[in-house]
C-alpha cells in the first residue's frame, strides 16, 4: 500500500463529531468516473462509550469552498474496533468535483477511538491465500 501524504484526510483520534481536511484531486476532471480509486478508512484503535459513528465523504470545487454530501455509511458500536474496514473501498461513481473530505458525526459519549482514512494508489485489501503463487 502506497500512501500520499498530501491524500490523507484523517489520521488520529476521533472522539466528538469533526470534518477532516480537504484533500485535492486536481489532475482528475471527474474523479469517480476514473478508474477503481481506492478509498480506506479504518479503525486504529478500538472506541470507547461511542454508538456508532456517521461517515460523510463531501465533496467541493475548491479547499475553502463549500462542500456537498456525496454518500454516507453508519458505523455501528459493533464495528467500531480495531481493525475494522469500511464497506467503501474505492471513491463511489457520484464524486464529481476536485476536493474531497469526510465528516465524521460521532454519537455517544466517547473517551477512545483512532481512525485512519485516505485515499489510496494501491487498493489495500490483503490477497486470499489462493492467490498466492507456489
Amino acid at each position: 500500500m502506497i500512501i500520499d501524504s498530501t491524500l490523507v484526510l484523517h489520521e488520529g483520534s476521533l472522539t466528538a463529531t469533526q470534518t477532516s481536511a480537504a484533500v485535492p484531486l486536481t489532475s482528475l476532471k471527474i474523479p469517480g468516473k476514473a478508474t477503481c480509486i481506492p478509498l480506506s478508512i479504518r479503525i486504529t484503535e478500538s472506541f470507547a462509550g461511542a454508538t456508532s459513528v456517521v461517515c460523510t465523504l463531501q465533496q467541493g470545487d475548491s479547499a475553502d469552498g463549500s462542500f456537498t454530501d456525496v454518500a454516507a455509511l453508519t458505523l455501528p458500536a459493533s464495528q467500531l474496533v480495531r481493525g475494522y474496514a469500511t464497506g467503501w473501498n474505492a471513491l463511489p461513481r457520484a464524486v464529481t468535483q476536485n476536493w474531497l473530505r469526510l465528516k465524521f458525526t460521532v454519537s455517544g459519549s466517547p473517551t477512545a477511538g483512532k481512525v485512519f482514512a485516505a485515499i489510496l494508489r494501491d487498493d489495500d485489501e490483503p490477497g486470499d491465500a489462493a492467490q498466492l503463487s507456489r
